[in-house]
């Protein structure tokens, strides 16, 4: 069993941690935080802008938070399935999910059949989107699909870029760029809005990506090409 403490502020945290058990003080107490229960076992937790996304080990997915932004949850709420409380993200159900990613307001899940799944939106007032995400719907999770890859072997997002490494051991990029956060080389634009190669980098069969809000990091046993 899931026992997830939801704080409304650090200061409600740290009246918990001083005194966790606390059972004099039931009557404050209950105050200081929410208590969500879920079957199986936590695996990855995310923090986003308006919302919490989970995976358990099962491989499931499971989101929450502000119901004012359904398209970061991944699913409409509704009365059986309230925005506030963790529920399974209904798009993923029965599909095995052996990682999860995201912060801000984007965020996806890569399947253990090594396709992505995104789901959220860009940064209010940014001036562009990532083509995915333009036209979807509020719960809406798109399935990545583009002829230039078929397999997604690791993925991770910024605060508005995604970078992928595919099967054949190549590293593709979207999004905002403003920082040089896609590792394109000095003269890209400050975003780009479809999949580009990083070409710097020699073909691995071992990458692994990280995402800072506007940095990328890449692990790999092959240097960069000159």
């Amino acid at each position: 069993m899931i026992h997830i403490l939801e704080f409304a502020s650090f200061v409600a945290f740290e009246k918990w941690y001083t005194n966790p058990s606390g059972a004099s003080e039931f009557d404050e107490r209950w105050k200081l935080f929410r208590h969500h229960k879920q079957r199986g076992r936590a695996d990855t937790l995310l923090a986003g802008t308006t919302c919490f996304i989970m995976r358990t080990e099962e491989g499931e997915v499971f989101s929450w938070g502000d119901g004012r932004y359904s398209r970061c949850l991944g699913r409409v709420p509704d009365t059986q399935n309230r925005a506030d409380e963790p529920s399974m993200i209904s798009a993923l159900g029965g599909i095995y999910v052996n990682k999860i990613n995201g912060r801000g307001w984007m965020f996806g899940a890569l399947s253990k059949e090594k396709a992505l799944y995104i789901w959220g939106c860009d940064r209010p007032g940014t001036q562009f989107g990532l083509h995915e995400l333009l036209d979807a719907n509020d719960g809406d999770v798109r399935l990545l699909d583009d002829d230039r890859f078929d397999d997604i072997t690791d993925f991770a997002i910024g605060n508005g870029h995604i970078v992928i490494a595919t099967d054949q051991g190549q590293i593709y990029a979207i999004g905002v760029n403003s920082n040089g956060q896609l590792g394109l080389g000095e003269k890209c634009a400050a975003f780009v809005s479809t999949w580009s190669k990083v070409a710097q980098l020699e073909p691995s069969q071992q990458f692994t990506l990280a995402a800072g809000d506007a940095s990328t990091f890449v692990l790999s046993d092959r240097r960069l090409q000159h």
